[in-house]
């Protein structure tokens, strides 16, 4: 299972939200051991409103990464709110890796 959420990011702090994802984030979601694998790609769209980036996150199966949406996912929520307000605006969703 892969949890992946699409962040739009204001121009003026993508640097400081990049380094937080970088140096806070990404780290202690990995430390939460629901999720591994984490990949961060840029969305190669151009915004008006800002930059697009994808983070995705693999789990092994629905329950940990229910757990972790639950836990974590929840808090950073907030967490994102209280630093970046408006600026960062993020949506998430649940895939399945298929075969091709």
């Amino acid at each position: 299972m892969i949890l992946n959420t699409t962040y739009l990011v204001g121009k003026e702090i993508e640097q400081q939200f990049l380094n937080w994802l970088r140096s806070t984030y990404v780290p202690e979601a990995l430390g939460t051991k629901l999720v591994f694998d984490a990949r961060l790609t840029k969305v190669l769209t151009s915004e008006e409103e800002g930059v697009s980036y994808s983070l995705q996150f693999s789990s092994k199966d629905v329950h940990d990464l229910n757990s972790f949406k639950k836990g974590f996912f929840a808090q950073k929520e907030l967490a994102i709110r209280e630093q970046f307000g408006e600026r960062v605006l993020y949506f998430s969703t649940i895939l399945r890796p298929c075969e091709l």
